[in-house]
């Protein structure tokens, strides 16, 4: 099941490739496996104004909300965030385990206010969340 989507934000690079530079990010879709035991996220990060390569950690960025406690963290990547080109984008998804049980899961994004997006693979749609 996948849900196609565009959540577009905009956050600092790594502190890894100084200096620090704003990069724009998309999230371009979910896809839950067909055992329900990872949602896989595509992710999109251009560079922008960079005059150099810079980096991007997107295990600080997203996570998967849990209300019954600590969120879920990425178990895997895959796309060479640790290296995007000045000017440049760089494609890539994030995996995260979840529970074949559950329908929908929420994505947190830590943009200095974190905000929600719920993916519901039943009705195949995504919107943004209020939590709290």
């Amino acid at each position: 099941a996948s849900i196609p989507a565009a959540i577009i934000f905009q956050v600092s690079s790594s502190e890894a490739l100084p200096p620090q530079v704003p990069l724009t990010v998309t999230v371009e879709g979910a896809e839950r496996l067909e055992d329900g035991a990872a949602v896989i996220f595509r992710v999109k990060v251009f560079s922008g104004d960079a005059k150099g390569y810079t980096a991007l950690d997107p295990r600080t960025v997203f996570e998967l909300l849990n209300l019954e406690g600590d969120n879920t963290k990425a178990a895997s990547m895959t796309g060479s965030f640790t290296s995007i080109p000045a000017k440049g984008a760089v494609t890539g998804t994030i995996t995260f385990p979840t529970n074949p049980e559950r329908r929908s899961v929420i994505l947190q994004v830590n943009t200095p206010e974190p905000r929600f997006y719920e993916f519901d693979f039943d009705k195949q749609t995504y919107r943004q969340a209020e939590v709290g």
